[in-house]
């Protein structure tokens, strides 16, 4: 007995770490959530040769499907938030009831209602890890940068020209 005593103040259940699910503030309750990632790679054959070489290209994109659904007499104004929650432009707050919080982006989703389950709506959502860029996402201007470089060079010809035309006397 002493020693159940000591692990209950330890040990917590799962059913203690329930959150209410929601993303960007609109509450949902959840009926099946599935993750994804990985690494990504590249792998190389070579003709006669029985080995590969594998290179690492880093982690996937982290991707959440979730069913979740909305129920009660509200559930429309509750379908409604939840739809302009996924809608809105880029990461927001995803809470799942296991999984805790995560910044993600809705990648899509849709909705359906059945009439066998009057009352209820239910959300097939899709998302993924909402990063941010850590390098720019556009290369340089170089068509700009070849032409600032020969307007540059061509005054700087023009104005030797001009310098070396007063000093030799011609107008």
């Amino acid at each position: 007995m002493l020693r159940l005593f000591f692990l209950e103040g330890l040990s917590m259940s799962w059913r203690d770490e329930l959150r209410p699910a929601s993303f960007r503030g609109a509450p949902f309750h959840v009926e099946a959530n599935n993750f994804a990632s990985g690494r990504r790679g590249i792998s190389y054959e070579f003709p006669k040769r029985d080995d590969t070489l594998d290179e690492d290209m880093g982690r996937r994109v982290r991707r959440r499907a979730v069913t979740g659904y909305v129920i009660g007499p509200d559930y429309q104004d509750q379908a409604e938030a939840l739809e302009r929650a996924l809608e809105t432009e880029g990461g927001g707050l995803l809470v799942l009831p296991l999984m805790g919080q995560q910044v993600m982006r809705c990648d899509g989703f849709n909705r359906s209602e059945r009439k066998t389950n009057m009352g209820e709506a239910v959300f097939e959502m899709t998302f993924v890890a909402a990063g941010q860029a850590t390098f720019s996402l556009y290369g340089a201007d170089t068509q700009s940068l070849v032409n600032t470089a020969v307007n540059t060079a061509r005054n700087a010809v023009r104005q030797a020209a001009s310098d070396a035309a007063r000093w030799i006397g011609l107008p």
